[in-house]
């Protein structure tokens, strides 16, 4: 652990000291080899091909040894149920130590493999967590490509992981549609990555000068966006909210004033934030050091203006077509009338607006909601709920 006697105020206790320092090592010790996570650590794979566990080997202190004996027979039975669900884990979720804290199960086994991930790229959130870090997220850039894992999650343990990442409050777990996955030294189990998922953040990508800031841990390729340090990203966001302190001391007030935090948060999300599922321009030059990206040249306010026009006519275009019908919309776009709804009530919430939910579905049906299902909700088809299951994401 490195001095920070010069960097905090005098009154930071030793105790604050070391929670500054894990704030500043996300995403933790995340290897650089494929693991299997058993009874609190990680046994990294030698030789392996996903899905024949049996054969598998690992190296342990220079020794290749069988999985089957470290795990034992309960183990490799847990670790061969047929089916698991396939989780980039594009941050911390790749560390052991943060495993060891979410899944205490003595017999929990979770594959942990390190993959290929093209078509998007990890960068930073705008928001805080609670343990003071400032954590990745995923944006959809074309063409690009980035070094990654994936946790290969049973029901049970993706419930879990879903109550950890408070699923549907700080994270959506999407599917990854146009997602090219291979796993880095091992087969790829193509029916195990037909659906791949990943906690994406609500909060959106942290933005500077209008474009997204990359992890400098991940190694990738074609990703047009500057590489920063948790450290460095800490004081990019100090300067953004125009906090004059040192770097330390900002992030000891996240740690100890929730309320602060939730601020802070909040304006992050508001003024330096792009959702998910926008794509992240990549028409980003790179000459040494200096960065240039062509965007429009908007002020926030105008494009702000430009946005909420847009979705009044998003909106009331979808009031006009009562004929399609929300399942339709979720089988095609992920996405519904009442998902609309959420993210109205939502942003209300950001504002400190107390919206109910059937204020909310009212501002995007036109009418109450019950009313709208009375005149145009038709009974779904065998064929639209058949494309719902096998779309939708397993619980």
């Amino acid at each position: 652990m490195s001095d920070t006697s010069d960097k905090t105020s005098p009154g930071v206790l030793p105790h604050d000291v070391a929670a500054i320092e894990w704030a500043k090592a996300y995403p933790f010790d995340v290897p650089q080899q494929s693991f299997v996570y058993f009874n609190g650590e990680a046994h990294f794979l030698d030789t392996f091909v996903y899905g024949q566990w049996q054969h598998a080997r690992i190296d342990r202190e220079g020794q290749s040894i069988a999985l089957s004996d470290v795990l034992g027979r309960e183990g490799m039975a847990a670790l061969e149920r047929p089916r698991r669900h396939a989780v980039v884990a594009c941050g911390s979720n790749a560390a052991p130590q943060r495993l060891a804290q979410k899944f205490r199960h003595t017999h929990d086994v979770v594959p942990t493999l390190r993959v290929t991930l093209e078509n998007y790229c990890i960068v930073y959130s705008a928001k805080f967590s609670a343990y003071g870090s400032i954590p990745a997220t995923l944006v959809h850039v074309p063409g690009a490509c980035v070094t990654t894992f994936i946790n290969f999650l049973d029901d049970r343990q993706l419930a879990l992981m879903d109550e950890t990442e408070t699923l549907g409050v700080a994270y959506d777990r999407p599917v990854l549609e146009d997602a090219i996955v291979s796993i880095v030294d091992g087969a790829t189990p193509k029916s195990d990555l037909a659906s791949v998922f990943a906690y994406v953040s609500r909060s959106g990508a942290l933005l500077k000068d209008g474009a997204a800031i990359a992890l400098d841990t991940v190694e990738g390729r074609d990703v047009p966006f500057p590489k920063h340090s948790q450290e460095m990203v800490q004081t990019v966001v100090k300067d953004l909210l125009n906090v004059g302190d040192l770097v330390d001391n900002f992030i000891h007030q996240n740690l100890n004033d929730p309320s602060m935090r939730a601020v802070r948060a909040a304006e992050l999300k508001k003024r330096w934030a792009k959702p998910f599922g926008v794509t992240l321009p990549v028409s980003t030059q790179q000459e040494g050091d200096v960065m240039t990206q062509t965007k429009p040249q908007l002020d926030e306010e105008t494009q702000q203006r430009i946005e909420a026009a847009a979705f009044r006519t998003l909106v009331a275009h979808l009031q006009k077509r009562t004929d399609v019908q929300n399942i339709d919309l979720m089988n095609l776009a992920g996405f519904c009338r009442n998902c609309l709804s959420n993210w109205i009530q939502d942003a209300a919430g950001d504002q400190d607006i107390t919206l109910s939910r059937e204020e909310a579905r009212a501002l995007i049906y036109g009418m109450d909601y019950g009313d709208w299902k009375a005149k145009y909700q038709g009974a779904a088809t065998p064929e639209q709920l058949g494309a719902f299951e096998k779309n939708k994401p397993s619980q």
